[in-house]
């Protein structure tokens, strides 16, 4: 099954920058990223992920950089219920719906979204529904809240402490199974890391129980460098997979990946 998904977010027009970025975090702890429009009057971009759980027990997992043509109201408000319909690469027919509502206020967005999709077979029979609700929480500020995505089109939010001596990232990145022919998709929140002379290094794992009594770890290694407004750098996942013995019986790799960011 496939699916698309779109996203707005609203921003008062006297309040915001000249094509502001957003960027923090979701209730379920992934990252988004919201970008304005040069008049301040449209959302033209949003960076997102999400993961839906589906009834025929598997989830729908998105992630990536999707167009969009919100309007704003002067309010900052907005509300934007949205449905599409196609077939996928089976047959079978996908109903897509999503609803989004929020309102900015000065550097801070914030709303609601809820996402359902639908597929039925070529009978018509409804045979899937995956559903997701979450809230959402963005800043704007500049040189200290970046926001952008990585090369896999996942989404990257950065933000910077007061000294500019620490940084918050919270990134989301895809590792390829080869030998299962299957894929993470995942979140990684990565808080205090240490910045130097506008450089920055960090690595974060985190291990799982798998309901058969074996593990799953997942690490990340990213660097990056700061240069005014812009943020730039590289990023690998790798995923293990062990059972109850310990014994490693997969591995998956994101492989190098560049991100890039900016701020205002």
């Amino acid at each position: 099954m496939c699916a698309l998904a779109l996203m707005a977010v609203p921003a008062t027009a006297a309040a915001v920058q000249r094509g502001a970025t957003y960027a923090g975090s979701t209730s379920k702890g992934y990252p988004v990223v919201l970008q304005l429009s040069g008049d301040r009057k449209r959302i033209v971009g949003v960076i997102e992920m999400w993961d839906a759980p589906c009834t025929a027990g598997s989830d729908f997992p998105f992630g990536g950089r999707l167009k969009s043509g919100i309007t704003l109201a002067r309010s900052g408000r907005f509300d934007a219920p949205r449905r599409l319909q196609f077939s996928d690469s089976g047959g079978s027919l996908i109903v897509f719906r999503e609803t989004v509502t929020g309102r900015i206020r000065g550097g801070t967005a914030t709303g609601t979204w809820s996402v359902n999709l639908q597929q039925f077979d070529q009978a018509g029979t409804l045979v899937n529904t995956c559903v997701v609700d979450y809230r959402f929480k963005a800043r704007s500020q500049q040189r200290r809240v970046f926001g952008g995505r990585t090369a896999q089109d996942q989404p990257l939010a950065l933000q910077l402490a007061r000294s500019s001596r620490a940084a918050r990232i919270n990134v989301g990145w895809v590792a390829d199974c080869a030998a299962t022919q299957s894929f993470y998709q995942l979140p990684t929140l990565v808080t205090n890391v240490a910045v130097a002379r506008h450089r920055f290094s960090a690595t974060h794992s985190l291990l799982a129980p798998t309901q058969q009594g074996g593990s799953v770890r997942a690490s990340l290694s990213i660097h990056g460098r700061l240069r005014g407004a812009r943020a730039s750098g590289m990023l690998r996942a790798r995923i293990t997979e062990r059972d109850a013995a310990g014994n490693v019986t997969g591995t998956c790799d994101s492989g190098r990946v560049a991100w890039h960011a900016g701020s205002g």
